[in-house]
């Protein structure tokens, strides 16, 4: 699966049926047994589905919007849009059913069609900011929708 618009439509269903609910069986279609991620500084198997766990926990409504992408080769690099709200323990700070709005960025590599490994960054003092949790150099920020 070379085609840029196939590699798009695997990245697709990776934030559909992964990321925004987990749909049975797509896990094992879409991604390689021994996926690498380093979201959060890492690099071991599984990492990256353990972090999608946990925001899942965190943030029950969580959705992932995809703003863009572009594919070369087996890669496809996705500028996304995070949203949820608050509802469980998010890395120190405990739940404040504030809402959230966060931007990011992810290279994905799909080899032979399948989710192999990912890199990415993403705005955290922003999401913890929202959360109105304090950020070094950064005071509490509003939450989502909150006016500034």
């Amino acid at each position: 699966m070379s085609s840029g618009r196939g590699m798009k439509a695997v990245v697709m269903r990776i934030f559909e049926n992964l990321f925004n609910e987990e749909v049975s069986g797509e896990r094992e279609r879409i991604v390689d047994p021994e996926v690498l991620g380093r979201p959060m500084g890492g690099s071991g198997p599984h990492e990256t589905l353990l972090v999608i766990e946990s925001l899942r926990r965190s943030f029950p409504d969580l959705r992932f919007a995809v703003d863009d992408m572009i594919a070369e080769g087996d890669q496809v690099c996705a500028l996304w849009t995070m949203t949820g709200t608050h509802l469980g323990q998010f890395l120190a700070v405990a739940p404040t059913g504030r809402a959230i709005r966060v931007s990011g960025v992810t290279v994905f590599e799909l080899p032979r069609g399948r989710w192999r490994s990912s890199r990415g960054s993403w705005d955290l003092p922003h999401a913890l900011a929202q959360l109105g949790a304090p950020v070094p150099g950064m005071g509490p920020g509003p939450a989502a929708g909150d006016p500034a």
